[in-house]
């Protein structure tokens, strides 16, 4: 017997990138913390791909599952 693999809904975030790094890239909503610092939020490069746009964004698409943990939807 084979198991089905459940398809992965995928969904687009617009994020301001900040940072990459070999496994995970730091993406910023514009949300500042209680020391008014940006919060960032690190995203494993293996579950998304992003699409640099204009105005210093980009659209980011991932597994809804990923946005949800991380708290983005």
């Amino acid at each position: 017997m084979t198991r089905c693999d459940k398809p992965v809904d995928m969904i687009d975030v617009e994020l301001a990138p900040r940072m990459e790094r070999e496994k995970a890239c730091a993406f910023s909503q514009g949300e500042i913390d209680d020391d008014d610092r940006e919060i960032w939020i690190w995203l494993p490069v293996s579950q998304i791909e992003v699409e640099h746009g204009s105005r210093g964004m980009a659209t980011v698409t991932m597994p809804e599952w990923l946005a949800m943990k991380k708290e983005l939807i």
